[in-house]
């Protein structure tokens, strides 16, 4: 069984850029309904070691496309043997 680069690749890639856009949306009803700045938010971490969120948003936001386009546009197995139709 052959699997594809397009197959590794862009599902996860997809599956998590809509993920983070309806965390962000969340993220965007919690701040109106408290009053808060969105600014505070953007800059809040969930642990002392990590990132702040707005960095965790670019990281995916940079990565992500990068790897959809570095993807094939075609479903190309790994394998060089030919793939049953």
């Amino acid at each position: 069984m052959s699997f594809s680069l397009y197959d590794a690749v862009v599902p996860s890639n997809l599956q998590i850029l809509d993920a983070l856009d309806r965390v962000m949306e969340k993220a965007k009803v919690f701040c109106d309904k408290r009053q808060l700045d969105q600014a505070e938010l953007i800059e809040a971490r969930l642990a002392p070691d990590m990132f702040p969120l707005g960095y965790q948003v670019k990281s995916c936001a940079v990565h992500s496309p990068w790897r959809l386009r570095d993807a094939p546009r075609t479903r190309r197995p790994f394998s060089t043997r030919p793939v049953a139709p």
